[in-house]
């Protein structure tokens, strides 16, 4: 990968692979809207699509810790979005362990 440049409090990239990956926001839209309008959904349909939103979830916070240690700041958010990011990043948290928790329910372990 290669380095990135600072402008002022920004991080740019010339390397677009890095970029590419970030770009594929709109598949988890795509998904969940295309789960949302089924008339019923089975409870592996439904585990199997709560999976993915999690890991796209995962893949975005990972995306940002990255960019944090190369170097970006999150002083450049504003006290909304900040407030935000904290709140998906517990929110995540949860869901996790509650997945967790579905996985070995279904699984029969305690």
């Amino acid at each position: 990968m290669e380095e990135p440049h600072s402008v002022g409090s920004r991080v740019t990239y010339t390397n677009h692979s890095f970029l590419s990956k970030v770009q594929k926001i709109g598949t988890a839209k795509k998904e969940y809207l295309a789960f949302v309008k089924k008339r019923r959904a089975s409870r592996q349909e439904r585990r199997k699509v709560i999976k993915k939103q999690l890991e796209y979830i995962k893949r975005n916070l990972a995306h940002i810790e990255q960019l944090v240690q190369l170097g970006a700041t999150l002083e450049s958010l504003t006290k909304s979005q900040y407030k935000i990011l904290l709140v998906v990043h517990e929110v995540y948290r949860q869901q996790i362990l509650d997945f967790g928790f579905w996985i070995r329910e279904e699984k029969g372990v305690r």
